[in-house]
Protein backbone atom coordinates (compact mmCIF):
# COMPACT_ATOMS: atom_id res chain seq x y z
CA UNK A 1 0.00 0.00 0.00
CA UNK A 2 2.60 2.53 1.24
CA UNK A 3 4.50 1.63 -2.41
CA UNK A 4 1.11 2.73 -4.45
CA UNK A 5 1.11 5.96 -2.38
CA UNK A 6 4.25 6.94 -3.15
CA UNK A 7 3.83 6.03 -6.90
CA UNK A 8 0.83 8.08 -7.00
CA UNK A 9 2.41 11.18 -5.31
CA UNK A 10 5.20 10.90 -7.73
CA UNK A 11 2.96 10.93 -10.44
CA UNK A 12 1.36 14.33 -9.17
CA UNK A 13 4.96 16.38 -8.68
CA UNK A 14 5.58 15.13 -11.96
CA UNK A 15 2.32 16.55 -13.03
CA UNK A 16 2.58 19.50 -10.87
CA UNK A 17 5.55 20.20 -12.35
CA UNK A 18 4.29 19.80 -15.76
CA UNK A 19 0.94 22.37 -15.56
CA UNK A 20 3.46 24.89 -14.22
CA UNK A 21 5.61 25.42 -17.37
CA UNK A 22 9.00 26.91 -17.60
CA UNK A 23 9.69 29.93 -15.33
CA UNK A 24 8.92 33.41 -16.37
CA UNK A 25 12.08 35.55 -15.75
CA UNK A 26 12.04 38.59 -13.93
CA UNK A 27 12.26 41.42 -16.05
CA UNK A 28 15.14 43.43 -16.36
CA UNK A 29 14.95 46.71 -14.45
CA UNK A 30 15.80 50.26 -16.15
CA UNK A 31 16.57 53.19 -13.32
CA UNK A 32 15.43 56.31 -14.91
CA UNK A 33 15.66 59.62 -12.95
CA UNK A 34 15.04 63.43 -13.72
CA UNK A 35 14.43 66.44 -11.41
CA UNK A 36 10.96 67.23 -13.14
CA UNK A 37 7.57 66.05 -11.06
CA UNK A 38 4.96 63.32 -12.58
CA UNK A 39 2.60 65.96 -13.27
CA UNK A 40 5.48 67.76 -15.24
CA UNK A 41 5.89 67.38 -19.49
CA UNK A 42 9.01 65.43 -18.70
CA UNK A 43 8.05 62.58 -16.51
CA UNK A 44 5.04 62.32 -18.49
CA UNK A 45 6.93 62.19 -21.73
CA UNK A 46 9.02 59.40 -20.20
CA UNK A 47 5.77 57.64 -18.80
CA UNK A 48 5.07 57.10 -22.47
CA UNK A 49 8.48 56.12 -23.19
CA UNK A 50 8.01 53.39 -20.62
CA UNK A 51 5.29 52.08 -22.15
CA UNK A 52 6.75 51.52 -25.37
CA UNK A 53 9.84 49.64 -24.03
CA UNK A 54 7.78 47.32 -21.77
CA UNK A 55 5.11 46.52 -24.29
CA UNK A 56 7.51 46.43 -26.93
CA UNK A 57 9.64 44.02 -25.32
CA UNK A 58 6.59 41.91 -23.93
CA UNK A 59 8.18 42.53 -20.45
CA UNK A 60 11.59 41.88 -20.38
CA UNK A 61 12.17 45.15 -19.37
CA UNK A 62 10.79 47.24 -16.39
CA UNK A 63 11.34 50.85 -16.67
CA UNK A 64 11.45 52.58 -13.18
CA UNK A 65 11.26 56.42 -13.61
CA UNK A 66 12.36 58.36 -9.83
CA UNK A 67 11.26 62.05 -10.61
CA UNK A 68 12.59 64.95 -8.33
CA UNK A 69 15.77 63.47 -8.30
CA UNK A 70 14.39 60.16 -5.42
CA UNK A 71 16.85 58.16 -6.75
CA UNK A 72 19.62 60.16 -5.16
CA UNK A 73 21.19 64.15 -6.07
CA UNK A 74 21.66 64.79 -9.85
CA UNK A 75 25.59 64.38 -9.07
CA UNK A 76 24.83 61.02 -7.83
CA UNK A 77 23.01 60.37 -11.12
CA UNK A 78 25.43 61.21 -12.70
CA UNK A 79 28.55 58.94 -11.42
CA UNK A 80 25.52 56.30 -10.75
CA UNK A 81 25.57 56.13 -14.74
CA UNK A 82 29.23 55.87 -14.75
CA UNK A 83 28.53 52.84 -12.32
CA UNK A 84 25.90 51.39 -14.65
CA UNK A 85 23.48 51.49 -11.60
CA UNK A 86 21.40 54.54 -12.84
CA UNK A 87 20.72 53.94 -16.46
CA UNK A 88 18.76 57.13 -17.61
CA UNK A 89 18.66 61.07 -16.65
CA UNK A 90 16.66 63.52 -17.93
CA UNK A 91 18.70 66.92 -16.85
CA UNK A 92 19.49 70.55 -18.79
CA UNK A 93 22.49 71.31 -20.27
CA UNK A 94 23.81 73.70 -17.89
CA UNK A 95 23.59 71.64 -14.59
CA UNK A 96 25.87 68.88 -16.19
CA UNK A 97 28.05 71.27 -17.50
CA UNK A 98 30.46 70.50 -14.33
CA UNK A 99 31.26 67.72 -15.73
CA UNK A 100 30.31 67.75 -19.34
CA UNK A 101 32.43 71.37 -20.04
CA UNK A 102 31.17 71.18 -23.93
CA UNK A 103 27.68 71.56 -23.04
CA UNK A 104 28.25 75.19 -21.60
CA UNK A 105 28.04 76.73 -24.22
CA UNK A 106 24.26 75.94 -24.58
CA UNK A 107 23.84 78.84 -21.72
CA UNK A 108 24.88 81.41 -23.65
CA UNK A 109 21.98 84.11 -23.52
CA UNK A 110 20.15 85.18 -27.00
CA UNK A 111 21.53 81.76 -29.20
CA UNK A 112 17.96 80.89 -29.64
CA UNK A 113 14.84 83.48 -31.23
CA UNK A 114 12.29 80.74 -30.26
CA UNK A 115 11.73 77.56 -29.26
CA UNK A 116 10.91 76.20 -32.58
CA UNK A 117 14.24 77.06 -33.98
CA UNK A 118 16.02 76.01 -30.71
CA UNK A 119 13.93 72.35 -31.37
CA UNK A 120 15.18 72.43 -34.87
CA UNK A 121 18.84 73.32 -34.26
CA UNK A 122 19.68 70.59 -31.39
CA UNK A 123 18.05 67.82 -33.29
CA UNK A 124 19.66 68.51 -36.74
CA UNK A 125 23.37 67.82 -37.00
CA UNK A 126 24.94 70.01 -34.94
CA UNK A 127 23.09 69.23 -31.73
CA UNK A 128 24.13 65.83 -32.88
CA UNK A 129 27.69 67.14 -32.89
CA UNK A 130 27.36 68.65 -30.00
CA UNK A 131 26.08 65.28 -28.09
CA UNK A 132 29.07 63.15 -29.36
CA UNK A 133 31.85 65.35 -28.98
CA UNK A 134 30.56 65.83 -24.69
CA UNK A 135 29.94 61.73 -24.58
CA UNK A 136 32.92 60.21 -22.65
CA UNK A 137 33.48 56.41 -21.52
CA UNK A 138 31.05 57.28 -18.60
CA UNK A 139 27.58 59.57 -19.89
CA UNK A 140 26.52 59.69 -23.51
CA UNK A 141 23.72 62.32 -24.15
CA UNK A 142 21.62 60.50 -26.23
CA UNK A 143 19.42 63.25 -27.92
CA UNK A 144 18.49 67.35 -26.90
CA UNK A 145 13.99 67.05 -26.10
CA UNK A 146 11.80 70.42 -26.71
CA UNK A 147 11.98 72.96 -23.52
CA UNK A 148 11.28 76.88 -22.28
CA UNK A 149 13.39 79.79 -22.12
CA UNK A 150 14.58 81.30 -18.68
CA UNK A 151 12.33 84.71 -17.92
CA UNK A 152 12.97 86.87 -15.12
CA UNK A 153 10.12 87.50 -12.44
CA UNK A 154 10.17 90.02 -10.18
CA UNK A 155 7.87 90.66 -6.58
CA UNK A 156 7.59 94.57 -8.80
CA UNK A 157 5.94 96.07 -11.65
CA UNK A 158 8.08 96.15 -15.21
CA UNK A 159 7.25 98.73 -17.60
CA UNK A 160 11.04 98.90 -19.29
CA UNK A 161 14.00 96.69 -19.34
CA UNK A 162 15.84 99.56 -16.93
CA UNK A 163 13.46 98.39 -14.01
CA UNK A 164 15.71 94.85 -13.90
CA UNK A 165 18.62 96.93 -13.11
CA UNK A 166 20.31 96.18 -9.70
CA UNK A 167 17.28 93.71 -8.97
CA UNK A 168 18.71 91.08 -6.83
CA UNK A 169 17.23 87.63 -8.35
CA UNK A 170 18.00 84.41 -7.64
CA UNK A 171 20.28 82.23 -10.13
CA UNK A 172 21.44 78.76 -10.50
CA UNK A 173 24.37 78.13 -9.11
CA UNK A 174 26.12 78.31 -12.91
CA UNK A 175 28.75 80.97 -13.34
CA UNK A 176 27.74 81.64 -17.20
CA UNK A 177 23.72 82.14 -15.78
CA UNK A 178 25.12 84.62 -13.65
CA UNK A 179 27.61 86.38 -15.79
CA UNK A 180 24.69 86.62 -18.20
CA UNK A 181 22.05 88.45 -15.33
CA UNK A 182 24.79 90.90 -14.81
CA UNK A 183 25.54 91.48 -18.15
CA UNK A 184 21.63 92.55 -18.24
CA UNK A 185 21.97 94.39 -15.17
CA UNK A 186 20.54 92.78 -12.61
CA UNK A 187 22.31 91.37 -9.03
CA UNK A 188 22.61 87.58 -9.65
CA UNK A 189 22.00 85.44 -5.99
CA UNK A 190 23.01 81.90 -6.12
CA UNK A 191 20.39 80.22 -3.94
CA UNK A 192 18.74 76.66 -3.05
CA UNK A 193 15.46 76.44 -4.76
CA UNK A 194 13.75 75.02 -1.30
CA UNK A 195 14.66 78.47 -0.02
CA UNK A 196 13.78 80.47 -2.96
CA UNK A 197 9.93 81.21 -2.39
CA UNK A 198 10.58 82.56 1.61
CA UNK A 199 13.33 84.69 0.45
CA UNK A 200 11.03 86.41 -2.20
CA UNK A 201 8.42 86.75 1.10
CA UNK A 202 10.71 88.32 3.30
CA UNK A 203 12.74 90.78 0.36
CA UNK A 204 15.94 88.73 0.34
CA UNK A 205 15.45 88.29 -2.96
CA UNK A 206 13.36 90.69 -5.80
CA UNK A 207 12.68 87.83 -8.31
CA UNK A 208 13.83 84.59 -10.12
CA UNK A 209 14.89 83.34 -13.28
CA UNK A 210 13.34 80.21 -14.38
CA UNK A 211 11.33 78.83 -17.43
CA UNK A 212 7.75 79.44 -16.81
CA UNK A 213 6.40 75.66 -15.99
CA UNK A 214 9.09 75.14 -13.60
CA UNK A 215 7.57 78.83 -12.32
CA UNK A 216 4.42 77.58 -12.23
CA UNK A 217 5.08 73.97 -11.00
CA UNK A 218 7.18 75.51 -8.06
CA UNK A 219 4.35 77.38 -7.41
CA UNK A 220 7.26 80.32 -6.76
CA UNK A 221 5.21 82.77 -8.88
CA UNK A 222 2.60 83.13 -6.86
CA UNK A 223 5.33 85.83 -4.63
CA UNK A 224 6.23 87.48 -8.45
CA UNK A 225 3.86 90.66 -9.50
CA UNK A 226 5.46 90.57 -13.02
CA UNK A 227 7.39 88.84 -15.59
CA UNK A 228 9.89 90.40 -18.41
CA UNK A 229 9.43 87.87 -21.42
CA UNK A 230 13.40 88.45 -22.70
CA UNK A 231 13.66 84.96 -23.53
CA UNK A 232 17.20 84.76 -23.02
CA UNK A 233 18.31 81.20 -22.14
CA UNK A 234 16.82 78.54 -23.83
CA UNK A 235 17.07 75.54 -20.93
CA UNK A 236 18.12 72.91 -23.20
CA UNK A 237 17.55 69.12 -21.59
CA UNK A 238 18.65 66.13 -22.52
CA UNK A 239 18.21 62.61 -22.46
CA UNK A 240 21.59 60.95 -21.04
CA UNK A 241 22.25 57.25 -20.73
CA UNK A 242 25.15 55.22 -18.89
CA UNK A 243 27.70 54.56 -21.75
CA UNK A 244 28.24 50.55 -20.10
CA UNK A 245 24.52 49.96 -20.14
CA UNK A 246 24.12 51.65 -23.51
CA UNK A 247 26.55 49.89 -25.52
CA UNK A 248 25.59 46.19 -23.25
CA UNK A 249 22.00 46.27 -24.90
CA UNK A 250 21.42 43.01 -26.64
CA UNK A 251 21.41 43.60 -30.42
CA UNK A 252 17.90 41.90 -30.94
CA UNK A 253 16.32 44.73 -28.08
CA UNK A 254 18.32 47.52 -29.24
CA UNK A 255 16.12 48.61 -32.30
CA UNK A 256 13.81 48.98 -29.45
CA UNK A 257 15.55 51.42 -27.38
CA UNK A 258 16.37 53.50 -30.64
CA UNK A 259 12.71 53.92 -31.15
CA UNK A 260 11.75 54.31 -27.43
CA UNK A 261 14.33 57.94 -27.64
CA UNK A 262 12.10 58.58 -30.69
CA UNK A 263 8.68 58.33 -28.89
CA UNK A 264 10.56 60.36 -25.63
CA UNK A 265 11.34 62.69 -28.63
CA UNK A 266 7.98 63.59 -30.06
CA UNK A 267 6.19 63.33 -26.57
CA UNK A 268 7.96 65.63 -24.52
CA UNK A 269 7.12 68.05 -27.49
CA UNK A 270 3.70 67.96 -27.17
CA UNK A 271 3.34 67.60 -23.63
CA UNK A 272 5.91 70.44 -22.98
CA UNK A 273 3.55 72.90 -25.35
CA UNK A 274 0.42 71.76 -22.98
CA UNK A 275 2.47 73.07 -20.06
CA UNK A 276 3.26 76.09 -21.48
CA UNK A 277 -0.30 77.18 -22.19
CA UNK A 278 -1.01 75.60 -18.79
CA UNK A 279 1.34 78.30 -17.46
CA UNK A 280 0.04 81.37 -19.39
CA UNK A 281 -3.63 80.08 -17.95
CA UNK A 282 -2.23 80.08 -14.46
CA UNK A 283 -0.69 83.41 -15.19
CA UNK A 284 -3.75 85.19 -16.06
CA UNK A 285 -5.59 83.69 -13.01
CA UNK A 286 -3.26 84.86 -10.91
CA UNK A 287 -2.73 88.57 -12.49
CA UNK A 288 0.55 88.26 -12.87
CA UNK A 289 1.74 91.34 -15.26
CA UNK A 290 3.74 89.81 -18.51
CA UNK A 291 6.55 92.88 -19.98
CA UNK A 292 7.51 92.34 -23.31
CA UNK A 293 10.53 93.85 -24.30
CA UNK A 294 10.42 96.12 -27.94
CA UNK A 295 12.43 95.07 -30.32
CA UNK A 296 15.22 98.42 -29.48
CA UNK A 297 15.47 96.99 -25.71
CA UNK A 298 16.58 93.17 -26.54
CA UNK A 299 18.66 94.53 -29.35
CA UNK A 300 20.35 96.37 -26.43
CA UNK A 301 20.00 93.50 -24.10
CA UNK A 302 21.72 91.17 -26.87
CA UNK A 303 24.75 93.68 -27.25
CA UNK A 304 25.25 93.91 -24.01
CA UNK A 305 25.58 89.70 -23.72
CA UNK A 306 27.38 88.95 -26.88
CA UNK A 307 31.04 88.85 -25.77
CA UNK A 308 30.39 86.68 -22.24
CA UNK A 309 31.55 83.87 -23.93
CA UNK A 310 34.86 85.43 -23.69
CA UNK A 311 34.71 85.11 -20.26
CA UNK A 312 34.83 81.40 -20.29
CA UNK A 313 37.67 79.60 -22.43
CA UNK A 314 36.66 76.24 -21.94
CA UNK A 315 33.83 76.87 -24.61
CA UNK A 316 34.39 76.00 -28.27
CA UNK A 317 34.39 79.09 -30.00
CA UNK A 318 34.53 76.95 -33.05
CA UNK A 319 31.48 74.80 -32.34
CA UNK A 320 29.69 77.93 -31.10
CA UNK A 321 30.13 79.46 -34.30
CA UNK A 322 28.62 76.14 -36.36
CA UNK A 323 25.48 76.35 -33.57
CA UNK A 324 24.94 80.64 -34.47
CA UNK A 325 25.31 79.56 -38.09
CA UNK A 326 22.89 76.80 -37.81
CA UNK A 327 20.40 79.36 -36.25
CA UNK A 328 20.69 81.79 -38.87
CA UNK A 329 20.51 78.52 -41.76
CA UNK A 330 17.19 77.69 -39.99
CA UNK A 331 15.42 81.00 -39.20
CA UNK A 332 16.51 81.77 -43.38
CA UNK A 333 14.51 78.66 -44.42
CA UNK A 334 11.10 79.50 -42.71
Amino acid sequence: MNSVLKSMACVLVFAGLLSAGPAVAAPKVIKVTTHSAMSGALCRSLVEMKQFIETKTNGKYRMDIYDQFKLGSMEEAYQGMGLGTVHMLVEGASNIGTFMPELTLLDLGFLFPDSDVADKVLSGPVGKKICAVAANKAVTPLVFVRYSFRNPFVSKDINSINDLKGVKIRASSSPMHMALLKHMGMNPVPMPGSEVYTGLQQGVIDGFDVDSPFGVNSKWYEAAKSMALINHTYCAQILYTSTKWWNSIPAEDKPVFEEAVKVFVNAQEKNQLEDERRAEEAFKKAGLKIYKPTEAELAQLREQCKDIYKQFPKIDVELLNELRAEVDRVMASR
